[in-house]
């Protein structure tokens, strides 16, 4: 059982049908500046209101579906 000061919901939950702040989609993704920045150069939209800045849950997942390699298998296979 996960303790109580060790459970982060929503870590790593990334919905469809979602807009995250940028601040919250690292913590959600676990990851830094460096990472949205190498992400941004390889097509991921931001989308900026004003000075915020945000990033949209089908935008995530049509990035991810684009830089999925087909041909990976498991180490076992």
């Amino acid at each position: 059982m996960v303790s109580k000061e060790n459970y982060n919901p929503g870590l790593g939950e990334i919905r469809k049908n979602s807009t995250y702040s940028l601040r919250e989609f690292k913590r959600r993704l676990g990851i830094g500046d460096a990472a949205i920045r190498q992400m941004k150069r390889e097509g991921l939209p931001l989308r900026k209101i004003g000075k915020a800045k945000f990033v949209m849950g089908e935008d995530w997942f049509e990035f991810v579906d684009r830089h999925t390699d087909d041909n990976w298998k498991f180490e076992d296979e």
